[in-house]
């Protein structure tokens, strides 16, 4: 059986993780009631309150428009320098290798063309790699 303690301290977790996504105002809403959007960044705030070492992120600002996804991208950022978790990000989008990537993986047919920075990654002489930032 569950203690007022225990109520507490879920309820202050849950409070700390929206507002390291900057939705603690959303606390009373119901999901119908947030945009897309805001629902990604629940999400990720859900994700948070078990306290883990990794999330991974499958393409976090696809289908967002470009407000919402730079505010994605922002909360993502802070998560980052809170050091609440590491995030691994699986993505195509070079707006979102530019925020987040602090160290990059890029693969082509399951080999690796490159492991490091995003600067080392745009100096790459690959042809892959050049021909995926040229297009």
């Amino acid at each position: 059986m569950k203690s007022e303690k225990d109520e507490e301290l879920i309820m202050r977790r849950v409070t700390e993780c929206l507002d390291l996504v900057g939705l603690k105002h959303t606390l009373e809403l119901y999901p119908a009631e947030l945009s897309g959007g805001m629902r990604k960044r629940v999400g990720i705030a859900r994700a948070l309150v078990y306290e883990p070492q990794y999330i991974i992120f499958d393409e976090p600002v696809s289908g967002l428009d470009p407000i919402t996804a730079a505010e994605t991208l922002y909360y993502m950022t802070q998560i980052i320098k809170s050091n609440s978790a590491r995030l691994i990000t699986i993505t195509h989008d070079l707006n979102t290798i530019e925020h987040l990537g602090q160290k990059i993986l890029y693969l082509e047919m399951g080999k690796m063309l490159h492991y490091g920075s995003s600067a080392e990654l745009k100096q790459s002489n690959d042809p892959v790699i050049r021909r995926y930032f040229s297009s």
